[in-house]
């Protein structure tokens, strides 16, 4: 999956990932080129003991767990406290990611 940002850093997304506490981790974290945004970064997040494997693209299985769909969703509501104008996959911004996703993933930022 892609991230395009304007301001993020690797630094930033291991913050975040770290910050949802949701028990995954980077399985793949690469900085790649972006057409729309200053820098992108392809990754994949995994678990440990999770119940479905990665697809390898390469006959079937990886040996890694993927992450879950919540998993997924608490990293990226971090990533977007850290920039709402990212793009996530399929999500342009903060407040399509929070529309598509009924508000479920909403963190209440700091003196609101």
């Amino acid at each position: 999956m892609k991230i395009h940002s304007d301001i993020l850093t690797r630094d930033d997304l291991l913050d975040a990932l770290h910050a949802a506490k949701c028990g995954s981790h980077f399985v793949r974290l690469d900085e790649r080129g972006s057409r729309s945004r200053a820098r992108g970064f392809d990754f994949r997040l995994g678990c440990y003991g999770g119940t479905r494997r990665h697809n390898s693209g390469h006959y079937g299985a990886d040996d890694t767990y993927a992450a879950t769909w919540d998993d997924h969703g608490h990293f990226f509501a971090r990533v977007f406290l850290a920039d709402p104008n990212v793009i996530i996959g399929r999500y342009d911004g903060e407040v399509d990611f929070h529309v598509i996703t009924d508000g479920l993933y909403t963190i209440v930022r700091a003196g609101r």
